[in-house]
């Protein structure tokens, strides 16, 4: 089985700011704590994690740390893969959030092509459902847009429309397991 998780809250997040691939913002005091209520939230699901895979940003790499710790798991069980890093947003990096459409995510200069983003995750996600046992995912709002793109198979130039998961919201991913002919 296979979960996803957001990172916790980032500096990004509270400033406002796209973070994308190239803003590394370091998870605020609030993302600490979302971080140490995932390990609880899975304690209280007992869900018995065999390991975390995640992107190695340094958002998600704390958040990882925190759960491990928490769970009791292994500097080994903790895999940093670099295609679970966010979606590269290019010159919208460190700027403003504000109300933006995939089409214009995707056409700003330097923007990662979504296909490739997508093909990216997709070979990462796959390579997680093939592991014995239970894997947690640790990623980014943009990479869960992704996987609903994926489950629903919407265009991935269209992945931004999506709503992102809420940082910390643990996700099972149950449709690997029904759909795994069709991903």
């Amino acid at each position: 089985m296979v979960y996803f998780v957001r990172h916790g809250e980032s500096q990004a997040n509270l400033d406002g700011l796209f973070a994308g691939q190239r803003n590394d913002s370091p998870l605020t005091k609030k993302g600490l704590v979302q971080a140490k209520d995932i390990a609880e939230e899975i304690k209280r699901r007992e869900i018995k994690l065999d390991r975390i895979i995640y992107s190695p940003l340094r958002r998600t790499a704390q958040t990882t740390e925190i759960i491990a710790k928490a769970l009791k798991l292994s500097h080994d069980q903790m895999v940093p893969d670099k295609r679970l890093e966010e979606y590269d947003m290019g010159a919208f990096t460190g700027t403003p959030i504000h109300s933006i459409t995939s089409a214009e995510l995707t056409s700003h200069p330097e923007a990662e092509n979504p296909q490739e983003f997508r093909s990216r995750l997709l070979a990462a996600i796959q390579d997680a459902k093939e592991l014995p046992g239970t894997t947690l995912i640790v990623s980014h709002a943009g990479v869960g847009r992704m996987l609903v793109a994926i489950r629903r198979g919407i265009n991935p130039a269209h992945f931004y429309d999506i709503r992102g998961y809420s940082n910390g919201e643990v996700i099972e991913l149950a449709w690997l397991r029904e759909k795994a002919h069709h991903v």
